[in-house]
């Protein structure tokens, strides 16, 4: 799957399901689920403990 296709397919699920929906929320929705995409979609500083 594509990252602009993850992207816009957890922003849907977030709306969907009554949640905030902002970049960084979706961001890191992303993150929880696919790890290795942190380095793509999270500044080294932001990066939360795994």
């Amino acid at each position: 799957m594509s990252a602009c296709r993850r992207v816009f397919g957890s922003y849907k699920r977030a709306l969907e399901a009554g949640e905030e929906v902002t970049l960084e929320a979706v961001k890191l929705r992303i993150v929880e689920r696919k790890p290795e995409a942190r380095q793509y979609l999270l500044p080294a500083g932001d990066a939360k403990p795994s």
